[in-house]
């Protein structure tokens, strides 16, 4: 077997609402090393403390698969969740998942995997086609 698929470290990008769950769940299997570019969010967790309270101060300090920081590590498995922006004319600000690919790209290899979520991705890809999105 690939020893890629076998344990693969997980590097978890933006730790959101939806990022940090997907950490708790990833990190009950596999090593997640979760990222933040808010120097702010990876000082709270590192205190076992979730402004979000999507995870209590004890589920943080229990959960001894979970690394927060805030530079990406060499992983094989790369999960980025970025937010969906809507700037002053209800146009989608592609910029967060533009910086999140530059981020990624700059310690992927071959044959690692990255997942990138942006919600509404295809509505914003489908208003933005004019705009050279293709």
């Amino acid at each position: 077997m690939n020893p890629i698929l076998e344990q693969p470290p997980i590097a978890i990008g933006g730790l959101g609402c939806v990022g940090l769950l997907l950490a708790f769940e990833s990190s009950k299997k596999f090593d997640t090393h979760n990222f933040d570019i808010k120097i702010q969010r990876i000082t709270e967790l590192r205190s076992d403390q979730d402004r979000n309270h999507e995870a209590t101060s004890e589920e943080l300090t229990n959960s001894k698969k979970l690394q927060f920081s805030t530079a990406l590590e060499a992983c094989n498995w790369f999960i980025v969740i970025v937010p969906t922006l809507i700037n002053k004319v209800n146009r989608f600000d592609l910029t967060p998942l533009v910086n999140a690919s530059e981020t990624v790209c700059k310690v992927l290899r071959q044959c690692d995997i990255c997942i990138q979520r942006f919600v509404d991705w295809y509505r914003a890809y489908d208003d933005n086609t004019s705009e050279g999105m293709k």
